[in-house]
């Protein structure tokens, strides 16, 4: 074989790996470029369900803050009641002793005679 037959082949057998680096190439470029949309298309999808499953705690937890918010006000509405009674009797006693001693300090001054 001469020289230039032999620069002639290894020409032809690197033209043909080269067609086959740039058929794998496209092949690979395609199949990425599947797998990418393919992932895009997930992640799209799993942010939905993210955003739809927060959306829905959000509800929840603002429900429950509101149940509590509802307990704690008839909570204090009752304690406000109990305070209202309480300071009713306190009232009520103060009245009661308040016209105690007027009725003694007539009685005094009626011991005592008219004042000089």
């Amino acid at each position: 074989m001469t020289v230039d037959e032999l620069r002639d082949e290894m020409h032809g057998e690197f033209k043909n790996v080269r067609g086959e680096i740039r058929t794998q190439g496209d092949s690979l470029r395609a199949e990425m470029k599947t797998q990418g949309a393919e992932l895009r298309a997930e992640m799209k999808a799993q942010g939905d369900d993210l955003r739809a499953e927060i959306k829905a705690q959000g509800e929840e937890l603002r429900t429950g803050i509101k149940a509590d918010g509802e307990t704690t006000r008839r909570h204090f509405d009752v304690m406000v009641e109990q305070l209202r009674d309480i300071v009713k009797v306190v009232a009520d006693g103060t009245v009661r002793n308040s016209e105690r001693l007027d009725d003694h300090e007539i009685r005094i001054g009626a011991i005592e005679g008219p004042a000089r």
